[in-house]
């Protein structure tokens, strides 16, 4: 699977579909210009195989939940001082359901705060903990701003070689052989929705964080990243671009020019917020491989023009 992180998206589409979060994007964006110690190099492949999970699970809904329904992705709120991180919630006439997505692969032995992998013998937290907490915050949520919509609670596994020994029935998982069944009885919430249910959604999506306490973002310099335009599917730098559009010399991914400097541009407000964007920052931040005029008309076609002459920048 490509390794192709958005920046671009704004404040609604986050709630659309699962989106990175921010210390994915900068891991991801970091990884093109330097080397990340093994500690954050696991952080990103872990943060990875989970937003993979996410994608597949919110494909799965676009294909099979066709009932009334409103999906709320990446959602982050607060209840009492506390803040908790949501997958998914589906708003549907008499309930709520929240979903926790998890991507695990293997075999793993189910312990009571505490799951193993079979083979390894190393401990991972128990999803149903998460899952757990998420649901009293978000009733307690529900309960101060005066909503009685019941809520329902499940972790879904979307990895088929993810096998999980001692299950019991009471347990709040979807296993990979459960899709069909769980999709199917979502499907008996058929009722139609009302104003009701477009402001409860609209209340969760002004309640959300964008800036986490809790979000881990690691130290570094502009001076000490590699600078160019990298390959979005193997992560090199690309060569000067032929026509209109950059070749990867290792993987031959081809993209257009204006498709991969604006994504190397969100990367540069993504990482550096207080840097201003001109045409001679970004030529400098795409290493020398595009023109002014390129760079120009990319800036002018994407973002807000302010100032004339030398002393011209774009946000």
């Amino acid at each position: 699977m490509k390794n192709n992180i958005n920046f671009s998206y704004n404040q609604e589409s986050i709630f659309k579909q699962p989106v990175p979060s921010k210390t994915h994007s900068v891991l991801h964006a970091l990884k093109l210009r330097k080397m990340l110690s093994a500690k954050d190099d696991r952080r990103l492949k872990n943060l990875e195989t989970g937003f993979n999970g996410e994608m597949q699970f919110h494909a799965l809904l676009q294909e099979k939940l066709t009932v009334p329904h409103i999906p709320i992705y990446n959602l982050q709120l607060e209840s009492n001082m506390n803040e908790f991180q949501l997958d998914c919630l589906l708003i549907f006439r008499n309930l709520i359901h929240l979903v926790e997505v998890k991507n695990l692969y293997g075999d793993y032995i189910a312990r009571d705060d505490h799951w193993i992998h079979a083979k390894t013998k190393d401990p991972v937290k128990s999803p149903l903990h998460q899952v757990s907490r998420s649901d009293m915050f978000l009733n307690s949520w529900l309960k101060m701003n005066r909503i009685s919509l019941p809520v329902i609670s499940h972790v879904i596994f979307m990895n088929s070689s993810f096998f999980l020994y001692e299950a019991t029935q009471s347990m709040q998982i979807i296993l990979p052989s459960q899709h069909h069944s769980y999709l199917k009885q979502l499907q008996k919430n058929y009722q139609s929705l009302s104003n009701q249910h477009e402001q409860l959604a609209s209340m969760l999506k002004t309640s959300h964080i964008t800036q986490s306490r809790h979000e881990y973002i690691p130290e570094y310099s502009y001076s000490e990243l590699q600078k160019g335009v990298f390959c979005n599917s193997c992560l090199i730098a690309l060569p000067m671009p032929r026509h209109n559009y950059f070749q990867c010399k290792r993987c031959g991914n081809r993209e257009l020019i204006g498709e991969a400097l604006f994504r190397t541009i969100k990367e540069l407000q993504l990482m550096f917020p207080e840097f201003p964007l001109t045409v001679n920052s970004i030529i400098e931040w795409t290493g020398g491989v595009l023109s002014k005029n390129t760079i120009r008309r990319c800036l002018i076609k994407n973002f807000e023009q302010l100032g004339n002459g030398r002393g011209t920048y774009y946000l």
